[in-house]
């Protein structure tokens, strides 16, 4: 179904994001706090509502900020550039509300999708319509009022964060399921529908019209795909999933699923997106254990609506919710969250040269043990543990207050233990099957394996040197 574009470097790095961050000083004040506080920040991201204007003069659809939160968009994106820092944003291009200043022209076009009558169907987020994607017309329309909005008045880069693009909709299910149709009037939403997060992103590679796409790629994260959609540069995450370890054992399978089946670009809200109060410890251990499988990640992303024992209260440009940096989680968790940080900030070479991998040959990023190790039987059934590109073996502790896990290691390899204490190697290279080994898991460790073959010449010590050493290394944070 075709083969995914190159991500840009900058999507290696440690992505920060909350629902949601409510105007300019606020989400700028975040941005500082990393870089001088020396952890590594690559992404930024101001979550939906944006557009909501307490003036009334920005509506959704009109693909601006609010100018009273959002001052000044061009300076905030310069200032965030100049800290080597991007920035994505969750516009809802897909829906508009009746008071933008583009729902009549898209609505006497015929852009807009309809009811078996042809009229508009008040479908969409927050009482809005969606655009008729399947239309070339209307995906043309949608591109040009985005491309006139946060790309040319705001100089923002194409980093989207395109949530709610089934689309969301109205509760009725069996309504919009009867009611809604595409192109034109044709197609019924219950024949064709979930095919819609497939042509959002079509609109959006479209709109691009650069001949080097294959190397110089949109940054689409969306909260659904179809098959193919990687062609056009999508990426997924997993949804609004719970904060606690249940989920976070689903997420793993979630991801490796997602990963066999042709997208490889994927990822999570670190910490679960609804559900986690930073202020109780068992939330804190949640987070630690879920950066420690977001670092082997695809996309390394922090995200959620945080409760906590004290929140802001709401504003002009509205609510704010628990605060979602690393800082705020205590001293322990930032501590062991800064490890993950850092070996992260070092991997990112290596995480590229995934990327490429997935562009030119289709390699999945991470991936289930079966696909490394085809011939082992046993390693078909380990869904608790991937590989991260072919050099790195992750089991993240998945289990709340657990103090050790088993790890299945396959046979005919020389695996190091990174984080262990003793003994640093297995050596299988000699074995028909694979071995189960206990491993320690205290909060701030847990079990990563570095497939390391000898080469003449070389003994253990010399690759664990190497590769303990040199190719990633665990820093205390500052």
């Amino acid at each position: 179904t075709g083969y995914p574009p190159v991500y840009p470097y900058f999507t290696t790095g440690f992505w920060q994001s909350k629902n949601r961050y409510r105007n300019q000083t606020q989400l700028l004040d975040v941005a500082r706090g990393y870089i001088e506080r020396g952890y590594p920040l690559a992404l930024m991201v101001i979550d939906y509502h944006s557009w909501d204007d307490p003036s009334g003069r920005t509506y959704l659809g009109d693909e601006l900020l609010a100018k009273p939160c959002w001052p000044d968009p061009k300076a905030m994106v310069k200032e965030l550039q100049d800290m080597g820092v991007e920035l994505m944003i969750s516009p809802y291009f897909h829906s508009l509300s009746q008071k933008s200043r583009f729902y009549e022209p898209a609505e006497s076009q015929k852009l807009l999708a309809t009811n078996s009558s042809g009229q508009p169907v008040m479908s969409g987020f927050s009482d809005a319509f969606i655009y008729d994607l399947y239309q070339p017309a209307s995906r043309k329309f949608a591109w040009e009022a985005v491309e006139n909005g946060y790309i040319r008045q705001y100089g923002m880069h194409q980093n989207w964060w395109v949530d709610c693009n089934e689309p969301c909709y109205a509760r009725d299910t069996e309504i919009f399921e009867q009611e809604m149709v595409y192109n034109r009037g044709n197609w019924p939403a219950s024949f064709v529908g979930a095919a819609y997060p497939h042509f959002v992103s079509k609109m959006v590679w479209e709109g691009q019209r650069r001949p080097d796409l294959r190397e110089n790629s949109p940054v689409m994260l969306a909260r659904s795909a179809w098959a193919g959609s990687q062609r056009f540069g999508v990426s997924v995450w997993s949804g609004d999933t719970s904060s606690n370890f249940n989920s976070l054992r689903q997420q793993v399978r979630a991801g490796l699923n997602m990963a066999m089946s042709g997208i490889p670009y994927w990822t999570t809200d670190i910490g679960g997106y609804q559900g986690g109060n930073i202020d109780d410890y068992s939330f804190r251990q949640l987070i630690v254990r879920w950066f420690q499988f977001g670092a082997f990640s695809p996309f390394f992303r922090n995200h959620g609506r945080r409760g906590a024992n004290h929140i802001d209260a709401a504003d002009e440009c509205g609510s704010t919710n628990g605060s979602n940096e690393i800082w705020n989680f205590g001293q322990e968790a930032e501590e062991f969250i800064a490890i993950m940080m850092r070996i992260r900030e070092q991997l990112r070479p290596y995480v590229m040269e995934q990327y490429r991998a997935a562009s030119e040959r289709a390699e999945p990023i991470i991936r289930p043990l079966f696909y490394d190790f085809w011939k082992e039987d046993d390693a078909a059934a380990v869904e608790d543990q991937f590989m991260f590109g072919p050099d790195y073996m992750i089991a993240p502790q998945l289990f709340e207050n657990a103090t050790n896990r088993t790890v299945y290691l396959p046979p005919g390899e020389l695996w190091v233990d990174y984080f262990s204490d003793g003994p640093y190697i297995y050596d299988t290279t000699n074995k028909t099957k694979g071995i189960r080994v206990v491993i320690p898991t205290p909060l701030e460790k847990f079990p990563v394996f570095i497939r390391a073959p000898l080469h003449e010449g070389e003994n253990h010590l010399d690759v664990l040197q190497l590769l303990r050493g040199n190719r990633v290394g665990v820093q205390s944070p500052q």
